[in-house]
């Protein structure tokens, strides 16, 4: 009966063979009714669909703001890629606490997020730290390039407010497409 059953299955699946160890087949063949350890190698594997099929869709949220924290000390890689007058900008903006003289912390928003400096605009950013992934002015960004923004907001949203905080579900919910 299984032997007709695993028969049946490789015939419509095709090839595909488990690719797990022998503690995984030796339980996968206790559970499923196979006879032996090889019997149970032999099962075709059903594909499983990712949680998320397509790459993560960059987006800012509101009330975040970890990009915002601008303190010298803990932003040097960023400095280092900015031009000389960006970095005289940036330096200006860094108020005694280390965060952006025009965020209002209480608020969590930018006081001037509309006539923010080029360097603050996350598309701006890709020709500096990735100039492969920078898409033309009219192009849409590339899922590579919502890979490395993705990546960069969600290293700044960790160190300041932790990577299981209420702002990083917001974040994460935010960069799914349905």
């Amino acid at each position: 009966m299984a032997a007709q059953r695993r028969k049946s299955l490789q015939g419509s699946l095709g090839p595909q063979l488990l690719p797990f160890g022998a503690r995984a087949a030796t339980v996968t063949a206790r559970y499923s009714g196979a006879p032996s350890l090889a019997a149970a190698m032999l099962r075709p594997v059903i594909p499983l669909q990712p949680a998320m099929a397509t790459s993560p869709h960059w987006q800012c949220i509101a009330g975040c703001g970890a990009c915002c924290r601008l303190d010298p000390e803990l932003r040097q890689d960023a400095l280092a890629a900015l031009s000389p007058q960006q970095r005289s900008t940036y330096m200006e903006m860094v108020g005694p606490d280390g965060w952006c003289i025009h965020y209002d912390t209480g608020g969590r928003r930018c006081r001037i997020y509309a006539g923010r400096p080029d360097f603050c605009r996350v598309a701006n950013l890709l020709p500096l730290f990735a100039p492969e992934l920078a898409p033309a002015p009219s192009a849409h960004w590339s899922p590579a390039a919502h890979e490395l923004a993705v990546a960069c907001c969600r290293q700044q949203i960790r160190s300041e407010y932790g990577g299981r905080g209420r702002v990083m579900r917001r974040f994460e919910r935010a960069i799914r497409r349905p």
